[in-house]
């Protein structure tokens, strides 16, 4: 969506209040999104009236974590942490 407000690069922040959207729809009607569909598909050409959709989902949230220094030191504290219990165990 900030592409089409003209932003030029990804903002964290909202460009505006997302009710925006439900006041606009009512707003503008049924009639009013055909005649936005409409005109979306006339832009597009025939590609747009195929059976197939492709959708572009590169802007949606994943759980892609990448490694950093304290997330491996981490993970070496809980790796030492779990090697003294079970040495604990095999002492006894």
């Amino acid at each position: 969506m900030q592409y089409f407000c003209g932003y030029t690069h990804f903002e964290h922040h909202f460009p505006f209040d997302p009710s925006d959207f439900i006041h606009f729809r009512k707003r503008i009607g049924q009639e009013g999104v055909q005649k936005i569909f409409a005109y979306s598909v006339s832009l597009h050409g025939k590609a747009a009236q195929q059976d197939q959709v492709l959708s572009d989902t590169t802007v949606q949230e994943n759980n892609t974590t990448f490694p950093t220094d304290a997330k491996l030191a981490k993970k070496s504290i809980d790796r030492c942490n779990d090697q003294a219990v079970a040495s604990r165990y095999l002492q006894s």
